[in-house]
C-alpha cells in the first residue's frame, strides 16, 4: 500500500480495507510503502493497521522476505 496516493491516503484505505465484513479481505497483510523515514508516518501506518512498513527505496530481496514472512502467517 502506498501511503500518499492521489484520491484516498494509503492510511485511509488500511482502514477500509481492515473494516471489512469479509474476515478473509479484513486481515489481509498490508505492508505500507513510503518514502518517508519519519517516524510519525511510519506509526501512522502502523496504527492504520499495517503489518509492515517498507521505506523507499527498498531493497527487493527484503521485501521479499516481508512478504513471504506475512504469508507463512496465514498458513
Amino acid at each position: 500500500m502506498d501511503a500518499h496516493m492521489p484520491l484516498m491516503s494509503g492510511f485511509e484505505a488500511i482502514k477500509e480495507i481492515r473494516r471489512h465484513t469479509n474476515p478473509i479481505i479484513a486481515n489481509m497483510p498490508i505492508i505500507s510503502i513510503s518514502a518517508s523515514v519519519l517516524k510519525a508516518e511510519q506509526q501512522e501506518a502502523m496504527d492504520a493497521g499495517a503489518n509492515e512498513v517498507v521505506g523507499k527505496p527498498f531493497d527487493p530481496i527484503k521485501l521479499y522476505k516481508t512478504i513471504d514472512a506475512l504469508l507463512s502467517k496465514l498458513k
